[in-house]
Parts: structure tokens; C-alpha cells; sequence
């Protein structure tokens, strides 16, 4: 159970400075952001000039910003990397996300380290592991289980649990997955995941009869658990991370505003926990998820293990199911009133043999009938193709006058402020007036101010003018990030002052309460000495990822004997031999929680109806597509499959780098 008083974090990405920002006016409370190098998405750098920017941006809200150097890392880039860290610390960074146990080794600044999920963050024994080596937050593997997640918080005591909610899933465990590597030479543990997972597979048995024609049954549909971040809350979980660090603003502007507003509802109800960072927001559409970049929604294996949870027909986003379509004319198709479709709209569908054809309306136009004038079905004009027929079910995957919406959107947050206003006497006995601000986390900001001489107390024509003045003057806030929330006037006798005097006087204010919140720094964390707590090495498959010898060393001083297998990113390809034995001493290139013989309805663990065929055993099953074959072997005591790759096609070393893939 999340603790009383806890500060709930809504974490969203920060692909470049323009996203970071309008995540923050679109109700983020923390950012993740990378940095020019050694993070998992190598097209998602930004230079310390730009992070020490949205770091001042953040502060203001309290809101906070990670920097990810997640990946794995090579015994020549560790002096780099420590450099790096140091850099950040002193331009305010919060904390540093990372994969690599090489950073527990390195002198690091008083900076709060974060492990990401390609850390494989999944078993209880491992995240009490780095909770005891210095770890403050620890970002949860995709696949828990709530009542996994409740056990964890229950054999823990500080480390924060972090939980992706919205995103694109990786259909390997993170950390686990070398498909990329062994294909083509890219590897997901070093930011350049080629996506073998999205690509199209034939599934056969060894002796090659066909269970499954060629279709996406590694690409799973994205993540999103809106419906049960209260669930989650309660499980232990205090950070709600979105993916995307590669997605557009609008995309970040809409699924940071829905789940915004998804959690404040909880919280109204449940005063017992509290938003991390400060602020209210406004925006100016409806939040809408859906009509964001995505191939489906599931919640996962979060409430139980789920079939249909791939996007067997493409990998790309469909969008959102909109109607059948009504007839088919030359030119035109027609759909009915209700899907009110306009100019621009983008649509898809799959042809009668499955392939998906995508276009875009030229223009749209109502069809009228009857008295009314309402109309009852809309015609489209676009170049469709030949393949869409009357009944072909109709998806909307681009909503333009939505994405107008989103576009034009700027957000607005502000800070909520108590403002009173009292008289005092200088010391050489000037009349002055005395303003102080302070704001919802009772930060205070004060300034005093010599009334003109023509203008002091007891001798204004008018002392409820002057109060009216200020009371207005003062409850505008305009352009600022300050709203007012309260003003009060221990005057007795309020000067009749200019009106640009209390406008001249409110800026000021407000501008010296605006530097004070942004130059704040968070506190330096304290971390432990380096102990000799034994590492969990049984909660580890198949090795430790290491490919430095810092991280070499941390897990021999952690109690790791024996030898210990270089990591699969260290090595060439051609390391891995296609001749390896099939008995279990190669290695797998995914390590998955997804099924493959679950979502075919083969699992021989399921209950089947009377009468019918039990399902065959858990025996291989053979994938063949672009990377080349795999061998799918099932482990049904631990409920996982493991995917070898045991021939290879030609590797997409000259493709470039995938747009997604693990954080």
C-alpha cells in the first residue's frame, strides 16, 4: 500500500525541449529526458544547454527532471559517462536513470539514481538488492502483476516504485531482449533496437506443420492502465511513468493532460496522498488517448494474463474503430451522421486478404434529408484505392480537427498565491506599503514600497478608492504564472496610489517570487558506503549484462562467483554460432511473460470444454520471418517463453535506428 502522505509523480517524456515544456503546462510533475549520449534512444539526445533549461522550467513547479544514461556501457566510455553525471548534477538534475551497476562503482555527485526497467526490475530480492546499494526509484519490469507490485513494496522500505502506464510494450522483458544484436548488429541494450518484435511470423512445429499464417504475433498493442492507476496506487506504486520519449508534442500534450486529469480525481477523493509538484493546469481540448499514436490498448498482465494482446495485422497504429461503411460510390464512400467525419481525417482498413490500406479525406460533405435538414449520413471524398467495400469496417487514425486542437494548445499553469498587504514606517519615517506573496507550498516573496508623498495615508480624497484600486490592481495576475487565491488588506486607511504604481509594484513582486522558486535545487541524496550485500543472482537470466569491468567488479564485491558469461552486447554476432546445441546452453534472444502458445489457444495448462482435444505439449514451436527462424521454448513451470535464434537472414545494419524500443 502506498504510505500516507506520499507525493504521487506523474512522469512523462521529454524527447527534446519543446516536448519537456509542454509536457510541464500539460500537468507533468517530473520529466525524463536524455542526454547527447549513453541513453536508450539514441534519436532522443539533447545537449546540456537545453536540459539546464528545462531544469529551470521544472524547478519552478517543483516538478523534477531525469536524465537517462540507460544504457550498457564499454570500459572507454566510463570516464565519459561519470563526467557527464557530474555535469548534470550541477546544472540541477534530479536524478540519473541507468541500467549499468557500473555507475555504483564510479565517484559520483550527491545525485539520486533511479534503475531503469532494462535493468530487469522484477523480482522482490532484486529491488530490496538496490534499495540497500543507494537506489531511490526503481522503474518496475512491464509484465508485474498487482499483487506482484504489493509485494514488493512489502519487502521494501524506502525505494520508490516507478510503473510505465501508457506506451508502447516491448514483448521481451527489458534488458533480456538481444534480437536486435543477433540480427543485425544493433543492440536495444544500447539504444538501437531494430524491432524484430514488429516484424511478420510464420508459426510452425518442428515437423512443419503450420499452426499460424504470417502475421505480428510478437507485436504486442501498447499499454494503458488509466483504469486502474488507483489499483496501483494502492498496490505501492508512487511514480507513473508515459513512454514516448520519441513521440511527437502532441502526443506528450494529450496523454500527460488525460492521465492529469485522471489522477486528480483520485487524489481529490483520497487526501491521504498528494501531488509531487505544484500548480494548476487549463487546456484548451478534451484529452483523448485514443486519438493518439497507438495499436490497441491492454492493461497487460496486470490483472491476469490476457489473450488478444497482439496487433496480429500490422504494427503500425490503426487507430480508432469508426463505423462500416455505408456504400461505395466513384470517388466517394459514404459513412453514417454520427462518425461526423471531416476534412483531412485519416482512415484505414484491412483489405479482404488482411494487408492494411490507409488514406486520407480530400473533402467531406453532408448529405441532407427530410424537413430537418440534419444530415443522415456524410459522403467522403478520397483516393481510397479499389480494394474498400460497402460493410469494410472503417478505422480513423488521424483526427484532424482534434490534432488542430492539441496543436494550438499552450497549456496554462499556474501557482495558486495568498497575497496580504499591510502598512509599516520606514526608518527615517516614511509611510510604506508592504506586499507579501506566498504561494501553495508556503514559499513567501515580500516587498515594501515608499508611497509618493503626495499620495500618504490621510490625505487620499478617497480610502475606499484606494482599497478598490489595490484589490483590483492586485487580483491581476495576467500573463504570469501566479493566480491569485486570496488577498487581504490590514490597511485602515489605503492610499490613493497611481494605478501604474500598483501594476509597477505587482510585477516586481511577482517577478522576485518567480526567481526565488527558480533557483531552488533539490536536496543532495545520501546514498550508503559501498556494503557487501550478496546479490540475488537467482532472480538474473540468462547473465548480468556486463560489458565493463566496473560493473565487472561490483558484482564480484556483491558475492557473484564463478564465471561470469560476457554480456550477448559485447560480443559480434558471429559469436553466436547457429550451430549451438539446442539442450538449453545457448542462449535465448528474448526472455518473455507473453505466450506465444497462450495467444494461439494451444496452451496445454488450460482447461479445454468436455469433449474437447487437450492441447499438445509444451513442445517447440518454429517462427520464420525477416530476422530468420527462431525456436520458441516454453518454460510452463515459470509460465515464460524463450525465443533462439537459430538461423539468420541478412541484418539491418544500414536501417535506421527504430522509433521505439525499451526506455
Amino acid at each position: 500500500m502506498t504510505p500516507k502522505k506520499s507525493a504521487i509523480e506523474l512522469l512523462a517524456p521529454a524527447r527534446d525541449l519543446a516536448c519537456g515544456l509542454a509536457a510541464l503546462s500539460h500537468g507533468a510533475d517530473a520529466l525524463y529526458v536524455g542526454a547527447s549520449r549513453f541513453g536508450a534512444r539514441q534519436a532522443a539526445g539533447n545537449s546540456l544547454d537545453d536540459i539546464s533549461r528545462l531544469i529551470e522550467a521544472a524547478h519552478f513547479y517543483s516538478a523534477r527532471v531525469y536524465v537517462t544514461l540507460n544504457t550498457l556501457l564499454f570500459d572507454r566510455e566510463l570516464p565519459q559517462v561519470e563526467d557527464l553525471v557530474h555535469q548534470l548534477y550541477h546544472r540541477g538534475a534530479d536524478a540519473i536513470i541507468f541500467q549499468d551497476m557500473a555507475l555504483l562503482e564510479m565517484d559520483l555527485p550527491p545525485i539520486a539514481l533511479h534503475a531503469s526497467t532494462q535493468a530487469d526490475n522484477r523480482r522482490p530480492e532484486k529491488i530490496r538488492f538496490l534499495e540497500e546499494a543507494g537506489v531511490e526509484q526503481v522503474v518496475l519490469a512491464r509484465e508485474l502483476s498487482l499483487q506482484e507490485i504489493a509485494e514488493i513494496r512489502r519487502r521494501t522500505e524506502r525505494i520508490a516504485l516507478e510503473v510505465f502506464v501508457h506506451g508502447s510494450l516491448c514483448v521481451s522483458y527489458s534488458g533480456r531482449c538481444f534480437a536486435s544484436h543477433r540480427w543485425g548488429g544493433r543492440s536495444a541494450n544500447r539504444g538501437a533496437c531494430a524491432q524484430p518484435c514488429r516484424l511478420p511470423y510464420r508459426v510452425t512445429t518442428p515437423g512443419g506443420k503450420e499452426i499460424a499464417g504470417e502475421t505480428h504475433l510478437l507485436s504486442l498493442k501498447d499499454l494503458c492502465n488509466g483504469p486502474n492507476l488507483e489499483d496501483l496506487l494502492r498496490a505501492g506504486a508512487t511514480s507513473f511513468k508515459i513512454e514516448g520519449r520519441l513521440k511527437d508534442i502532441n502526443y506528450v500534450k494529450n496523454v500527460t493532460a488525460w492521465y492529469r486529469q485522471a489522477l486528480d480525481r483520485i487524489l481529490e477523493k483520497e487526501p491521504s496522498w498528494r501531488r509531487s509538484s505544484c500548480g494548476s493546469e487549463v487546456f484548451s481540448f478534451d484529452p483523448a488517448p485514443e486519438k493518439s499514436f497507438s495499436r490497441g490498448f491492454t492493461d497487460h498482465f496486470l490483472h491476469r494474463r490476457q489473450k488478444k494482446a497482439t496487433t496480429l495485422g500490422t504494427p503500425k497504429a490503426v487507430g480508432v474503430p469508426l463505423a462500416k461503411v455505408l456504400r461505395v460510390g466513384k470517388g466517394y464512400f459514404t459513412l453514417p451522421a454520427w462518425t461526423d467525419p471531416g476534412n483531412g481525417d485519416g482512415f484505414c482498413f484491412f483489405t479482404a486478404r488482411g494487408e492494411l490500406e490507409g488514406f486520407r479525406a480530400d473533402r467531406v460533405e453532408p448529405e441532407k434529408t427530410g424537413k430537418t435538414g440534419n444530415p443522415e449520413w456524410y459522403r467522403v471524398y478520397a483516393r481510397f484505392g479499389s480494394h474498400l467495400r460497402a460493410g469494410t469496417q472503417l478505422y480513423r487514425n488521424h483526427h484532424q480537427f482534434f490534432v488542430r486542437q492539441v496543436e494550438k494548445s499552450r497549456g496554462t499553469r499556474t501557482i495558486d498565491l495568498r497575497v496580504s498587504i499591510s502598512g509599516a514606517t520606514s526608518s527615517a519615517g516614511e509611510p510604506l506599503l508592504v506586499v507579501t506573496a506566498t504561494d501553495e507550498e508556503g514559499l513567501s516573496s515580500r516587498m515594501e514600497r515608499s508611497i509618493p508623498p503626495s499620495q500618504r495615508s490621510g490625505e487620499a480624497p478617497s480610502p475606499d478608492r484606494g482599497r478598490a484600486n489595490l484589490e483590483r490592481q492586485f487580483s491581476r495576475w495576467g500573463n504570469s504564472p501566479f493566480r491569485i487565491r486570496e488577498l487581504s488588506l490590514d490597511l485602515s486607511d489605503p492610499p490613493l496610489v497611481p494605478l501604474s504604481w500598483i501594476n509597477s509594484l505587482r510585477r516586481d513582486l511577482a517577478e522576485a517570487h518567480q526567481k526565488k522558486r527558480s533557483s531552488r535545487r533539490p536536496p543532495d541524496a545520501v546514498r550508503p558506503g559501498r556494503g557487501t550485500a550478496p546479490f540475488p543472482t537467482d532472480s538474473e537470466e540468462p547473465s548480468l549484462n556486463i560489458t565493463n569491468t566496473m560493473a565487472r567488479n561490483f558484482y564480484r564485491r556483491h558475492g557473484v562467483a564463478g564465471e561470469i558469461p560476457p554480456a550477448p552486447d559485447i560480443l559480434p554476432r558471429e559469436a553466436s554460432r547457429e550451430d549451438e546445441p539446442a539442450d538449453g546452453s545457448d542462449r535465448p534472444v528474448m526472455i518473455c511473460r507473453y505466450c506465444l502458445r497462450h495467444e494461439l489457444g494451444i496452451c496445454p495448462r488450460e482447461r479445454k470444454p468436455t469433449g474437447e482435444a487437450p492441447a499438445p505439449p509444451a513442445s517447440p514451436l518454429l517462427l520464420e520471418g525477416p530476422p530468420g527462424t527462431l525456436e520458441a521454448r516454453f518454460d510452463c513451470t515459470r509460465c515464460e517463453m524463450r525465443l533462439y535464434l537459430t538461423s539468420r537472414q541478412s541484418g539491418p545494419e544500414q536501417a535506421p535506428v527504430a522509433q521505439e524500443g525499451p526506455e
